[in-house]
Protein backbone atom coordinates (compact mmCIF):
# COMPACT_ATOMS: atom_id res chain seq x y z
CA UNK A 1 0.00 0.00 0.00
CA UNK A 2 1.43 3.48 -1.10
CA UNK A 3 1.79 5.53 1.95
CA UNK A 4 0.15 9.05 1.50
CA UNK A 5 2.19 12.03 0.59
CA UNK A 6 3.73 14.41 3.28
CA UNK A 7 1.03 17.35 3.62
CA UNK A 8 1.65 20.57 1.82
CA UNK A 9 2.62 23.27 3.97
CA UNK A 10 0.10 26.54 4.01
CA UNK A 11 1.12 29.06 1.51
CA UNK A 12 3.72 31.50 2.15
CA UNK A 13 4.72 29.49 4.84
CA UNK A 14 7.97 27.17 5.30
CA UNK A 15 9.48 25.26 7.48
CA UNK A 16 12.75 26.39 8.87
CA UNK A 17 15.64 24.93 7.76
CA UNK A 18 18.35 22.97 9.82
CA UNK A 19 20.92 25.94 8.56
CA UNK A 20 18.88 28.50 9.58
CA UNK A 21 18.58 27.44 13.06
CA UNK A 22 21.96 27.07 13.25
CA UNK A 23 22.84 30.88 11.97
CA UNK A 24 20.53 32.14 14.85
CA UNK A 25 22.70 30.62 17.14
CA UNK A 26 26.03 30.96 15.65
CA UNK A 27 25.12 34.65 15.20
CA UNK A 28 23.37 34.91 19.44
CA UNK A 29 27.21 33.28 20.36
CA UNK A 30 28.60 35.94 18.15
CA UNK A 31 27.16 38.70 19.76
CA UNK A 32 28.22 37.06 23.08
CA UNK A 33 31.81 36.79 22.20
CA UNK A 34 31.85 40.92 21.07
CA UNK A 35 30.55 41.67 23.97
CA UNK A 36 33.54 39.61 25.92
CA UNK A 37 36.24 40.73 23.47
CA UNK A 38 35.18 44.50 24.36
CA UNK A 39 34.94 43.93 28.11
CA UNK A 40 38.45 42.32 28.28
CA UNK A 41 39.58 45.24 25.78
CA UNK A 42 42.09 46.69 28.97
CA UNK A 43 43.00 42.97 30.58
CA UNK A 44 46.20 43.04 31.70
CA UNK A 45 47.50 39.54 31.24
CA UNK A 46 50.99 40.09 33.25
CA UNK A 47 49.24 41.39 36.27
CA UNK A 48 46.90 38.74 35.55
CA UNK A 49 48.83 35.95 35.77
CA UNK A 50 51.18 37.05 38.20
CA UNK A 51 48.05 37.37 40.62
CA UNK A 52 47.25 33.65 39.88
CA UNK A 53 50.74 32.84 40.92
CA UNK A 54 50.70 34.94 44.29
CA UNK A 55 47.46 32.85 45.05
CA UNK A 56 48.17 29.51 44.07
CA UNK A 57 46.42 26.33 45.82
CA UNK A 58 44.08 28.66 47.35
CA UNK A 59 42.45 29.61 43.90
CA UNK A 60 41.22 26.10 44.52
CA UNK A 61 38.69 26.91 46.48
CA UNK A 62 36.51 28.81 43.97
CA UNK A 63 35.52 25.42 43.39
CA UNK A 64 33.80 24.32 46.25
CA UNK A 65 31.00 26.51 46.46
CA UNK A 66 29.69 25.49 43.21
CA UNK A 67 30.23 21.96 44.20
CA UNK A 68 28.54 22.95 47.38
CA UNK A 69 25.36 24.12 45.68
CA UNK A 70 24.98 20.98 43.41
CA UNK A 71 24.96 18.90 46.51
CA UNK A 72 21.90 21.08 47.58
CA UNK A 73 20.29 21.14 44.19
CA UNK A 74 20.48 17.08 44.70
CA UNK A 75 19.26 17.24 47.83
CA UNK A 76 16.18 18.75 46.73
CA UNK A 77 15.45 17.01 44.22
CA UNK A 78 15.38 13.05 46.46
CA UNK A 79 13.06 15.41 49.00
CA UNK A 80 10.81 15.88 46.26
CA UNK A 81 11.68 12.20 44.66
CA UNK A 82 10.89 10.70 48.51
CA UNK A 83 7.78 12.37 48.76
CA UNK A 84 7.05 10.60 45.99
CA UNK A 85 7.76 7.19 47.30
CA UNK A 86 10.92 7.49 44.49
CA UNK A 87 14.30 6.24 46.61
CA UNK A 88 16.83 6.45 43.66
CA UNK A 89 20.73 6.78 45.30
CA UNK A 90 21.79 9.83 45.72
CA UNK A 91 24.67 10.13 43.43
CA UNK A 92 22.25 8.68 40.56
CA UNK A 93 20.45 12.13 40.93
CA UNK A 94 23.40 14.04 41.13
CA UNK A 95 24.65 12.70 37.82
CA UNK A 96 21.34 14.28 36.18
CA UNK A 97 22.01 17.10 38.34
CA UNK A 98 25.58 18.01 37.38
CA UNK A 99 24.67 17.06 33.31
CA UNK A 100 21.77 19.27 33.67
CA UNK A 101 24.24 22.16 35.10
CA UNK A 102 26.76 21.10 32.23
CA UNK A 103 23.76 21.86 29.35
CA UNK A 104 23.05 24.98 31.22
CA UNK A 105 26.01 26.62 31.10
CA UNK A 106 27.47 25.64 27.83
CA UNK A 107 24.39 25.54 25.46
CA UNK A 108 22.22 28.40 23.39
CA UNK A 109 19.02 28.63 25.71
CA UNK A 110 20.73 26.12 28.41
CA UNK A 111 18.42 26.79 31.25
CA UNK A 112 15.31 25.36 28.49
CA UNK A 113 18.13 22.47 27.52
CA UNK A 114 18.90 21.16 30.94
CA UNK A 115 15.47 21.32 32.08
CA UNK A 116 15.25 18.47 28.72
CA UNK A 117 18.39 16.96 30.18
CA UNK A 118 16.92 16.81 33.68
CA UNK A 119 13.77 15.00 32.41
CA UNK A 120 15.51 12.48 29.83
CA UNK A 121 17.44 11.62 33.07
CA UNK A 122 14.35 11.27 35.25
CA UNK A 123 12.82 8.95 33.17
CA UNK A 124 16.16 7.08 31.83
CA UNK A 125 18.37 6.63 34.71
CA UNK A 126 15.39 6.85 37.54
CA UNK A 127 12.96 4.98 35.67
CA UNK A 128 10.14 7.65 36.42
CA UNK A 129 6.79 8.01 33.70
CA UNK A 130 7.22 10.96 31.31
CA UNK A 131 4.16 12.53 33.12
CA UNK A 132 5.66 11.67 37.08
CA UNK A 133 8.68 13.83 35.48
CA UNK A 134 6.90 16.70 34.23
CA UNK A 135 5.11 17.28 37.28
CA UNK A 136 8.32 16.81 39.70
CA UNK A 137 10.30 19.35 37.27
CA UNK A 138 7.19 21.98 37.69
CA UNK A 139 7.67 21.68 41.40
CA UNK A 140 11.07 21.40 41.71
CA UNK A 141 11.25 24.64 39.24
CA UNK A 142 8.09 26.47 41.33
CA UNK A 143 10.63 26.04 44.65
CA UNK A 144 13.45 27.51 42.54
CA UNK A 145 11.35 30.53 41.84
CA UNK A 146 9.89 31.14 45.41
CA UNK A 147 14.00 30.69 46.80
CA UNK A 148 14.72 32.71 44.41
CA UNK A 149 12.66 35.63 45.75
CA UNK A 150 12.83 34.74 48.96
CA UNK A 151 16.91 36.08 48.12
CA UNK A 152 15.63 38.92 46.05
CA UNK A 153 13.62 40.20 48.97
CA UNK A 154 16.88 39.95 51.46
CA UNK A 155 18.52 42.41 48.61
CA UNK A 156 15.59 44.41 49.30
CA UNK A 157 15.92 44.28 52.55
CA UNK A 158 19.68 44.71 53.03
CA UNK A 159 21.17 46.03 49.87
CA UNK A 160 18.93 49.15 50.05
CA UNK A 161 21.36 51.54 49.78
CA UNK A 162 24.22 49.45 47.40
CA UNK A 163 20.66 49.39 45.09
CA UNK A 164 20.94 53.41 45.30
CA UNK A 165 24.69 53.21 44.55
CA UNK A 166 23.87 51.52 41.15
CA UNK A 167 21.07 53.89 40.42
CA UNK A 168 24.03 56.66 40.39
CA UNK A 169 24.54 55.50 36.98
CA UNK A 170 21.22 56.27 35.53
CA UNK A 171 19.44 59.19 34.61
CA UNK A 172 15.96 57.90 36.61
CA UNK A 173 18.28 56.53 40.11
CA UNK A 174 15.13 54.71 40.99
CA UNK A 175 15.70 52.36 38.56
CA UNK A 176 17.42 49.49 40.06
CA UNK A 177 15.09 49.38 42.94
CA UNK A 178 11.96 49.49 40.23
CA UNK A 179 13.68 46.13 38.87
CA UNK A 180 14.56 44.52 42.01
CA UNK A 181 11.20 44.66 43.07
CA UNK A 182 9.70 44.12 39.68
CA UNK A 183 11.38 40.97 39.60
CA UNK A 184 10.68 40.00 43.07
CA UNK A 185 6.97 40.14 42.42
CA UNK A 186 7.39 38.30 39.36
CA UNK A 187 9.39 35.20 41.21
CA UNK A 188 6.48 35.35 43.78
CA UNK A 189 3.61 34.99 41.23
CA UNK A 190 5.69 32.19 39.15
CA UNK A 191 6.39 30.16 42.25
CA UNK A 192 3.44 30.68 43.99
CA UNK A 193 0.68 30.43 41.44
CA UNK A 194 3.01 26.87 40.29
CA UNK A 195 2.99 25.41 43.49
CA UNK A 196 -0.83 26.09 44.24
CA UNK A 197 -2.17 24.76 40.58
CA UNK A 198 0.42 22.03 40.93
CA UNK A 199 -1.69 21.00 44.65
CA UNK A 200 -5.01 21.89 43.87
CA UNK A 201 -7.24 20.65 40.98
CA UNK A 202 -9.55 22.87 41.45
CA UNK A 203 -7.09 25.90 41.03
CA UNK A 204 -5.60 23.91 37.75
CA UNK A 205 -9.07 23.47 36.30
CA UNK A 206 -10.08 27.09 37.03
CA UNK A 207 -7.01 28.36 35.53
CA UNK A 208 -7.57 26.16 32.13
CA UNK A 209 -11.09 27.33 31.86
CA UNK A 210 -9.23 31.10 32.00
CA UNK A 211 -6.48 30.08 29.71
CA UNK A 212 -9.51 29.30 27.02
CA UNK A 213 -10.38 32.77 27.07
CA UNK A 214 -7.01 34.61 26.40
CA UNK A 215 -6.55 35.91 23.19
CA UNK A 216 -3.61 33.57 21.70
CA UNK A 217 -5.17 30.86 19.64
CA UNK A 218 -3.14 27.71 19.82
CA UNK A 219 -3.10 28.02 24.23
CA UNK A 220 -6.89 29.03 24.12
CA UNK A 221 -7.44 25.88 21.79
CA UNK A 222 -5.70 23.65 23.86
CA UNK A 223 -7.26 24.81 26.77
CA UNK A 224 -11.00 24.84 25.36
CA UNK A 225 -10.31 21.48 24.53
CA UNK A 226 -9.23 20.27 28.02
CA UNK A 227 -12.59 22.17 29.30
CA UNK A 228 -14.78 20.07 26.51
CA UNK A 229 -12.88 16.67 27.07
CA UNK A 230 -13.61 17.77 30.66
CA UNK A 231 -9.90 15.94 31.59
CA UNK A 232 -8.55 16.08 35.09
CA UNK A 233 -5.52 18.16 35.72
CA UNK A 234 -2.33 16.49 36.32
CA UNK A 235 -1.58 17.50 40.20
CA UNK A 236 1.27 16.66 42.47
CA UNK A 237 0.17 16.09 46.55
CA UNK A 238 3.40 16.28 48.10
CA UNK A 239 3.69 15.85 52.32
CA UNK A 240 5.02 18.89 53.82
CA UNK A 241 8.00 17.79 54.66
CA UNK A 242 8.82 17.10 50.49
CA UNK A 243 8.20 20.49 50.58
CA UNK A 244 9.81 21.62 53.31
CA UNK A 245 12.90 19.93 52.25
CA UNK A 246 12.90 21.43 48.93
CA UNK A 247 12.21 24.96 49.64
CA UNK A 248 15.37 24.53 52.32
CA UNK A 249 17.59 23.03 49.67
CA UNK A 250 16.87 25.05 46.92
CA UNK A 251 17.61 28.23 49.59
CA UNK A 252 20.53 27.07 50.71
CA UNK A 253 21.46 26.30 46.68
CA UNK A 254 21.09 30.16 46.14
CA UNK A 255 23.07 31.30 49.27
CA UNK A 256 25.83 29.24 47.95
CA UNK A 257 25.77 31.09 44.71
CA UNK A 258 26.25 34.08 46.49
CA UNK A 259 29.09 33.16 48.65
CA UNK A 260 30.55 31.97 45.70
CA UNK A 261 31.06 35.46 44.54
CA UNK A 262 31.69 36.93 47.98
CA UNK A 263 35.10 33.94 48.08
CA UNK A 264 35.85 34.38 44.93
CA UNK A 265 36.36 38.34 45.25
CA UNK A 266 37.82 38.30 48.82
CA UNK A 267 40.06 35.76 47.51
CA UNK A 268 41.67 38.00 44.73
CA UNK A 269 41.78 41.10 47.42
CA UNK A 270 38.56 43.10 46.72
CA UNK A 271 37.51 43.96 50.43
CA UNK A 272 33.46 42.98 49.79
CA UNK A 273 31.06 42.92 52.32
CA UNK A 274 28.55 39.81 52.09
CA UNK A 275 25.80 42.68 51.62
CA UNK A 276 27.42 43.88 48.30
CA UNK A 277 27.87 40.14 47.17
CA UNK A 278 24.31 39.69 47.18
CA UNK A 279 23.91 42.72 45.18
CA UNK A 280 26.17 42.11 42.55
CA UNK A 281 25.49 38.25 42.33
CA UNK A 282 21.37 39.20 42.24
CA UNK A 283 22.03 41.72 39.70
CA UNK A 284 23.84 39.92 37.85
CA UNK A 285 20.52 37.03 37.63
CA UNK A 286 18.60 39.51 36.32
CA UNK A 287 20.84 40.61 33.56
CA UNK A 288 21.41 37.08 33.01
CA UNK A 289 18.03 36.20 32.19
CA UNK A 290 17.82 38.60 29.57
CA UNK A 291 20.44 37.17 27.28
CA UNK A 292 19.44 33.27 27.40
CA UNK A 293 19.74 32.55 24.13
CA UNK A 294 23.28 33.40 23.86
CA UNK A 295 25.39 29.93 25.50
CA UNK A 296 26.34 30.46 28.57
CA UNK A 297 25.48 34.67 28.56
CA UNK A 298 28.96 34.79 27.71
CA UNK A 299 29.55 38.55 27.59
CA UNK A 300 26.35 39.93 28.74
CA UNK A 301 27.07 38.09 32.34
CA UNK A 302 30.67 39.58 32.43
CA UNK A 303 30.02 43.06 31.32
CA UNK A 304 27.08 42.49 34.37
CA UNK A 305 29.36 41.74 36.98
CA UNK A 306 32.08 44.23 35.60
CA UNK A 307 29.60 47.30 35.87
CA UNK A 308 28.06 46.67 38.76
CA UNK A 309 31.17 45.96 40.49
CA UNK A 310 32.64 49.43 39.49
CA UNK A 311 29.16 51.51 40.20
CA UNK A 312 29.34 50.40 43.85
CA UNK A 313 32.45 51.83 44.68
CA UNK A 314 34.24 49.04 45.99
CA UNK A 315 38.31 49.48 46.63
CA UNK A 316 40.33 47.62 43.93
CA UNK A 317 37.44 46.71 41.89
CA UNK A 318 38.45 48.90 38.76
CA UNK A 319 41.45 46.25 38.53
CA UNK A 320 40.43 43.13 39.68
CA UNK A 321 36.62 42.96 38.10
CA UNK A 322 38.18 41.51 34.86
CA UNK A 323 40.63 38.97 36.92
CA UNK A 324 36.59 38.13 38.66
CA UNK A 325 35.13 37.36 35.55
CA UNK A 326 38.33 35.51 34.28
CA UNK A 327 38.25 32.73 37.55
CA UNK A 328 34.88 32.55 37.27
CA UNK A 329 34.68 31.28 33.55
CA UNK A 330 37.62 28.93 34.34
CA UNK A 331 35.32 27.85 37.18
CA UNK A 332 32.33 27.30 35.43
CA UNK A 333 34.81 25.65 32.43
CA UNK A 334 35.80 23.07 34.93
CA UNK A 335 32.13 22.07 35.87
CA UNK A 336 31.05 21.98 32.48
CA UNK A 337 33.65 19.28 31.35
CA UNK A 338 33.16 17.54 34.39
CA UNK A 339 29.39 17.18 33.62
CA UNK A 340 29.40 16.11 30.09
CA UNK A 341 32.15 13.63 31.48
CA UNK A 342 29.62 11.79 34.15
CA UNK A 343 26.74 12.32 31.94
CA UNK A 344 28.28 9.12 30.33
CA UNK A 345 27.85 7.26 33.38
CA UNK A 346 24.19 7.65 33.53
CA UNK A 347 22.21 4.22 33.21
CA UNK A 348 20.22 3.99 29.76
CA UNK A 349 16.83 3.50 29.89
CA UNK A 350 16.98 -0.07 29.26
CA UNK A 351 19.17 -0.68 32.73
CA UNK A 352 17.13 1.14 34.82
CA UNK A 353 17.07 0.82 38.22
CA UNK A 354 14.31 -0.26 40.61
CA UNK A 355 12.05 2.92 41.71
CA UNK A 356 12.47 2.00 45.30
CA UNK A 357 16.69 1.55 44.86
CA UNK A 358 18.12 2.68 48.60
CA UNK A 359 21.10 5.41 48.68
Amino acid sequence: MKSAPPAKLAEGTHKPRLSERTSVRVGFALVGLAIFAYTLRDFDRAAFLQLLAQKGWLLALVLLPHAVGSLLHTGGFLALLRGQNVRPAWWRVHLIVLSSEAARLALPAGIVVSESVTGFGLTGSLGLRWSEALATLAVKKAWHLTAHAAWMLLLLVLGWSQLAALGAGFSQRWLPHAAALAVTATLVGSGVGTLLLLSSPRAARLTTKLSAKIPWPAVAAWAARRVSEQRSEQTLRLPGSAQLGAALFFGLQWGALVLETFIILRLLGIPILFTEALVVEMGVVMIRALAFAIPGQVGVQDAGYVGILSSLGIAGADTLALPFVLVRRAKEACFILLGFLLSTLASPAKDQPPRSEQS
